[in-house]
This record gives C-alpha cells, structure tokens and sequence, in this order.
C-alpha cells in the first residue's frame, strides 16, 4: 500500500511538473495510455532535462521497475545519448540480456542498436559499447540492416578496436556502396575524421585501410568505391597508397566524376594515369571529351 500510494505522488507530480507533455499525449483523456506510456515518456523527458531530483524521486517509487521492452530501450538510449550512466546501468539491470533489442511496436518500429552505440562510444561507456555492439553482430536483431550504421558510427567516433570487431565479423561491400537505401559514408568519413583526432595521420588513416585490406581480392567495383572516396576527400596521399595496393589509375569513371565534382582531383588523377601508362591508353577519358561536345557533360 505505501509503494502503490508512493506511486500515486509521484504520478501526480509528474502531470503537474509536465502538463504540457501530458497535454500534447492525451494522456488526461487516455487513463489506459497512461498505465503503457506514461513512465517511459515522463522518465525520458526528465533525463533529457536533467532534471536528478526528479529522476531520483521516480526511481526511489519503483516507477522505473514497470519500464520494459521497446520502451525499456528507447529510455535506455536517451540516457546513453545524454551521458547518464547511473541510470544507464540501472535500465541495464532491468534487462542484462538486452531482451529489449528483438522487441517491436505494433507499427514494426524497433531497437535501434546503432543510435545506442553512437551515445555509448560518445561517452566513453565501453562496457556497454561492446554489449551493444555484441547484439547488433548477432541474429538477435537484423544484422543486415545494422552492419551499415554499426560501421558507421565506429567510423565516426573514431573507434578502431569497435571497427575492427565488425570488420572481423565479417560484411557485405554492398554496406560500404552510398545509396539512398544506405546514406551513411562509411569510406569517405573514414578518411576525413576528423582534423581534431586523438589519433596521428596514419592511426586516423588506418580507419580506412583497415576496411580497404578486409577485402583481400578487391573486385572491381570495390576498387572504384576506394578511389571514389579518395577523389571526394580530394586526399592525393590516399589515392596514391591505392595506387600501390593495385587500384588501378585510369578509371574512366573517377575522372569523369573528379572533372564534374572535383576539378583539383583532375592534375592528380591524370598525374597518376601518365606515371602508370606512359604510353598513354587507348579510349582513356574518351567519354568525357565526347558528352563536353555534345553537350552532355
């Protein structure tokens, strides 16, 4: 009786503290929304304005206690996002096997794992880091749609022991390919992050070659990729490693793109192609003269 009434105080303050909350929910006309929504969505709100005492009063009620699933997840990724690691730890414990992640919302929406793992890398929670990480590799979520985005902030955060995990595990090229499908860019911010890295040039560079060498046959798409990426970087030093790891210098699809995109990349580029074919090579930026007169350039 003591616990239920101490809930009952605590749910008052929290529709007198966040009216407006309340209000924009429903939740006043919605007695039974309340009982689903109203801890998760009131627990959010007060991480996100760092409000402790409030925090405080609604852990000391057990209110925290009713948070599961999907819900239990998004509050854990709030508190990941702010740098809260007290209740960070104290969601974790609701739920240690992170049973959370494989949970969906009627509209299919679900965990995700990479947006957690970008609040735990900028904060420096390894610990929670790797569990994230370990769930986002495994069939307990979908690897397939994770594997971009995990890189990805891995990449961003400049995290190469986290990058290197995922490398390991293993992936498809088509995750590193830019699209509309996948818009994280995963080779070009892997060259560029950042000019104020803990890292020196090669430990920052590194990041990108650590990705290049994971594919030991190189195809040829995933040769263009690498040099599109140096291209767009405008990185000389990166495209010339390439060149030494066997990209080969007369893609006449890189050149197009450096002329049309990147005209200080064009003197390096064909720089390149003269150094690797002396002799010149025949049909080599062909292309590119005829769309300029036909006007199609």
């Amino acid at each position: 009786m003591a616990r239920e009434a101490g809930n009952q105080a605590v749910f008052k303050s929290m529709r007198q503290k966040h009216s407006d909350l309340y209000n924009d929910l429903g939740l006043d006309n919605n007695p039974d929304l309340i009982k689903d929504t109203e801890v998760s969505d009131i627990f959010i709100s007060s991480l996100t304005s760092g409000d402790e005492n409030f925090l405080h009063s609604l852990d000391d009620s057990g209110a925290i206690n009713r948070l599961r699933g999907i819900e239990l997840g998004r509050a854990l990724t709030v508190a990941l996002r702010v740098g809260n690691l007290e209740y960070a730890a104290k969601l974790l414990e609701l739920d240690p096997d992170l049973t959370f992640c494989t949970d969906r919302l009627h509209n299919g929406v679900v965990f995700d794992v990479a947006y957690a793992l970008r609040g735990a890398l900028t904060h420096n929670f390894d610990n929670i880091a790797w569990d994230l990480l370990a769930v986002g590799l495994t069939k307990k979520t979908d690897c397939k749609q994770n594997l971009p985005t995990l890189l990805y902030v891995t990449v961003e955060k400049e995290r190469p022991e986290f990058m290197k995990a995922i490398i390991e595990f293993g992936f498809s090229l088509d995750i590193l390919q830019e699209n509309v499908e996948n818009p994280w860019p995963i080779l070009e911010t892997a060259i560029e992050c950042s000019d104020n890295s803990i890292f020196d040039d090669k430990g920052r560079r590194d990041l990108f070659f650590d990705i290049v060498k994971s594919t030991p046959q190189m195809p040829d798409r995933w040769r263009t990729m690498t040099l599109e990426a140096a291209v767009e970087c405008e990185n000389e030093s990166v495209l010339d490693e390439l060149i030494c790891l066997g990209v080969p210098a007369d893609d006449d699809y890189i050149l197009k793109k450096a002329v049309k995109k990147h005209p200080s990349m064009v003197g390096p580029l064909l720089e390149r192609f003269w150094k690797a074919y002396p002799q010149g090579r025949v049909g080599y930026g062909k292309n590119i003269i005829v769309n300029e007169e036909r006007g199609l350039f």
